[in-house]
This record gives C-alpha cells, structure tokens and sequence, in this order.
C-alpha cells in the first residue's frame, strides 16, 4: 500500500535541525525547506505530492515526529496511484522534487498555534472539522471493504490530540493505522476460532448437549476474562502514543492485575448484593490512575471506597422516583472525587461539573443524535471534548521540565479488542 504525507505543524525545540530533516526526506533545496517550514509555523499543513510506499512511510513517520512535526498518513486508493514513486537513493528515505503548496482543506484540522490556546486545558476542535474527517473515513471505508477504518481512526484521534492542549501545548498521538489493523488481525483470528469451535463442534465431534453447553459456557466465560485484560492492552497502547511537549505518557499496571481486580470485584459485589460496588469502584480508579505515568514520573490516586458509600445509597433510593436522572448527580460526584483525589507530584485536580451539567450535556446529545439520525455525531463528540477540558483544571503544576521520557513499548491488540467489544477506556 501507499500512502500521501501532510506535514501539519512543527513544535520541536531545534529549527536548524528540522531545516535540515525536510531537506534530507524530502530532498528540498534549502529555500525550498525554508518555504515549507514557514508554511507550517503560518499554520498551513503541506502535502508531499508523491505516493510513499508502506515502509519508507513508516520510516519518515518515526523520524519527523522524533523532531517534532506532526504528520498525517493518508494510505492511497489504487485510482490514485497514477503517479509512479521516485526513485529510491540510499542518502534518503525517499527521492523526489515535491511541488511547495499551501492545502487549505486541511487548515481547519491543523492545531491552533500556541499564542491562541490558553494557558490551562483547552479543546479547540470544532464538529465540523470532525465531520469532514468522518465523512472522509465513511467513503474510504467503502471503498477499501472497511479496512481504510483503523487509519480513519488514527486521523480522528490525531485531530483530537492536536485539538487539546495543556499550557498553550497540544498533545501528540503518534499511533498508526498499521498498528490497529495488525492488532484486530491478532485479535479477531483466535476469536473467530474460538467462535467456530463453539458452533460446529457438535457438528464436528458429534459432542453430547451437555458437553456442548459446557463448552459454550466456558468459552463466553474466558472471553469475559480477557476483557480485563485487554482494556489493560489498550491503556498501555494510547498512553505509549500520546505525548506532550515530546515526553509520553505511559501504563505501568499488568494485564494479570486488571483481571484479578474485575473478577474480584464483580464477584463480592454479587454475593455481597452491591455493598462492595462502592470499593471496588474505587480500587479500580485506583489501578487506572495509580499506575499511569508521565515521563518518568507516575499519578497518585488516594481516595477511599467507604466515602463513595454514601453516594451510591441515596443513588439507590432516588433512582426509581426520579426515572433514572439521580445517576447524572451520582456520576457528577464520583468524577469530581476521582479528579480531586488524584495529583501529579505537586500538581492536583479538580474537576467542576454538577449533575445538572451532566444531564444537560447528555440529553442535548442525545437530541443531536436522534433527530439529525446519528449525523451530528461528530458535534457530540466535540461537544465532550470541550465539557471535559473547560471543567477540568490543574493546580500548582509546578515545573515540567525536569520529567525525563521513560519509553514503554506495546502493541494494539487490546486496543482493538476494547474497540471490537464496544468497551468504554475513558477515566473521569
């Protein structure tokens, strides 16, 4: 496959070095690379007008984003490949003579320079930036029989990435489509397995019902098991490609541990008729925040299961005169005691939302999505975005620059898999 790269911004810490990386990759002249690196500081993507095979792609992707350009991939329809590569040459990741030009298209998916963004947490994306990258996905993804969706959904987690930032900082997302789709293939292919083994083996082996509904029942439960597990895999994945300022984040907890935590906790909750909910909401915040990591240094979490009792029993009480709406109050306090309860060396949270933010929030998105028949999903999603980064603060940072990079390396099995489920990773 081939693939057509958009340089969208650069936010490293040495232009001498970036002058010279676009030259190199590229082979620009110096006045060419000088164009386009002023195009990009003006806040105006640039596309290589060339197809990039699979693995210089690949190469150019890990070396500019080492330097702190943010890229877009965009694998190539056969119809589009009309254009022969350039030759190769062994100074170069590739070899041509690009053409310079501005893709005003793509402006509104560049992220906003950093004099615009305000100091704290902000979300500068809009539903129609993210619409065009749906609409895109949506047509690709007929036209590719569903396979172009793994890189549709790296170019919306970059847009959103981009879009929120922290100290007049974006956040970078340097997954790929390669990677998801290598994840579902590993994924799906024992699954799809396990599956046809439950629904032929009685066919195949002429099994007793007995026997059958045992093996049904114990593969739905193993799957059950693994979702622990691989929820674990997909927090690993998206911490170890986001970053800020060019430091990642990463997930130290062990899939082992996110088994034996879930299976625990459903379990007494169960035999102690929910009494436990409470608890083990709590120890699984806990593992989440607990074990993330920025740099080289890790979130603390604090907070108690007894004090969450309180508010799930007059959650209990309240749920059925009130239809149901004393969860949006119920879920406005635990998000407000996980934030408050978590800190960063010297830096804590907060996080101001009430429940009548919540059911406001929810309500109107569930009006957009009714009535504009689930197109006005990207404005939901925006519209989250947004709620989250204006109600959510940090105090007392302090200074950042001491954090040091401390690299974990994971692939996107469980990525796939929390996505394939419909599992939901967000915290807070």
């Amino acid at each position: 496959m081939s693939y057509q790269i958009t340089l969208n911004a650069w936010s490293g810490g040495n232009k001498t070095v970036a002058l010279g990386a676009i030259e190199k990759v590229f082979r620009l002249s110096r006045a060419q690379s000088d164009s386009v690196f002023e195009q990009l500081l003006d806040g105006r993507p640039w596309r290589f007008t060339y197809p990039i095979p699979d693995q210089q792609a690949d190469q150019a992707l890990s070396y500019l984003e080492g330097l702190g350009f943010k890229i877009d991939l965009e694998p190539m329809l056969p119809e589009s490949l009309s254009v022969a590569p350039p030759e190769r040459e062994e100074a170069s990741v590739f070899h041509s003579e690009p053409e310079v030009e501005e893709i005003p298209a793509l402006r509104e998916s560049a992220p906003a320079r950093q004099s615009d963004l305000p100091e704290g947490i902000a979300f500068t994306g809009t539903g129609g930036g993210l619409f065009s990258l749906f609409l895109r996905n949506f047509v690709f993804g007929i036209l590719t029989l569903g396979i172009y969706q793994f890189w549709g959904k790296t170019q919306v987690r970059r847009y959103l990435w981009d879009h929120l930032s922290f100290r007049q900082d974006a956040l970078r997302y340097h997954g790929t489509g390669g990677e998801l789709l290598r994840g579902a293939l590993i994924y799906f292919s024992p699954l799809l397995l396990l599956i046809a083994v439950a629904s032929f083996s009685d066919v195949l082996w002429g099994l007793e019902e007995e026997l059958y509904l045992f093996l049904n029942n114990l593969i739905s439960f193993l799957v059950l098991l693994a979702i622990p597990a691989f929820m674990v895999g997909a927090r690993k994945y998206r911490l170890s490609r986001t970053s800020w300022r060019g430091i990642r984040f990463s997930f130290q907890g062990t899939r082992g541990q996110g088994v034996e935590l879930y299976f625990k906790g459903y379990f007494l909750s169960v035999i102690t008729l929910g009494f436990y909910w409470p608890y083990f909401v709590n120890r699984r915040e806990n593992f989440w925040r607990s074990n993330s990591s920025f740099g080289d240094q890790t979130f603390a979490y604090d907070g108690v299961g007894k004090e969450l009792t309180k508010a799930y029993l007059i959650n209990g009480l309240l749920i059925l005169p009130t239809l149901g709406f004393s969860m949006f109050w119920l879920n406005a306090r635990l998000s407000r005691y996980f934030w408050e309860r978590t800190s960063f060396g010297q830096a804590s949270f907060s996080y101001a939302v009430t429940g009548k933010d919540l059911m406001i929030l929810n309500l109107g998105n569930a009006l957009l999505l009714i009535f504009s028949l689930g197109l006005a999903f990207p404005w939901v999603t925006a519209r989250k975005m947004k709620f989250m980064a204006d109600r959510l603060q940090v105090h007392g940072a302090g200074d950042l620059d001491h954090v040091v990079q401390r690299m974990t390396e994971t692939g996107a099995l469980g990525d796939a898999a929390v996505d394939a489920m419909d599992v939901s990773m967000d915290i807070g």
